[in-house]
């Protein structure tokens, strides 16, 4: 039975994915910031997931004009939670941006870990807070 076990174990590929929730969030701000509120596009898409390499400035325009919709941009961004799912290489921030008139939330997906570092992989836009779950992580301000 041991004998199993240690050829089982030693057939196994295992990686440890080493998160690093401050790194991510500070790559979801200045993401927010520079594609929303300051809409300084050759600026955020330094930010945007090398897996999205046919991404280019006129493209990540019209990606964020068409999420932000009719709504106006925000004029500041603050994050409030994140969540790192387990055994993936992703962070996932929640923003709320202070639009004039309302509030506006923002769910970015972060994709990387410690060592290759953090790039932007999804934006979603919302009028409400989304749902949060028991991974969801509040940062104190």
């Amino acid at each position: 039975m041991l004998l199993g076990l240690v050829v089982f174990a030693s057939a196994c590929n295992f990686s440890v994915v080493r998160s690093e929730p401050r790194e991510a969030i500070s790559v979801a701000e200045s993401f927010v910031t520079e594609a929303f509120v300051r809409q300084d596009f050759e600026a955020a898409v330094v930010f945007a997931s090398k897996e999205k390499a046919t991404l280019n400035n006129d493209a990540l325009k019209n990606a964020i004009l068409q999420t932000q919709g009719s709504t106006p941009f925000p004029t500041t961004v603050r994050s409030t939670a994140y969540e790192t799912p387990f055994g993936q290489r992703a962070v996932v921030v929640y923003l709320q941006g202070e639009c004039p008139g309302e509030s506006c939330f923002y769910r970015i997906v972060t994709v990387g870990d410690v060592e290759i570092g953090y790039s932007v992989m999804e934006v979603l836009k919302s009028k409400q807070q989304f749902p949060k779950n028991s991974l969801t992580v509040p940062i104190a301000r």
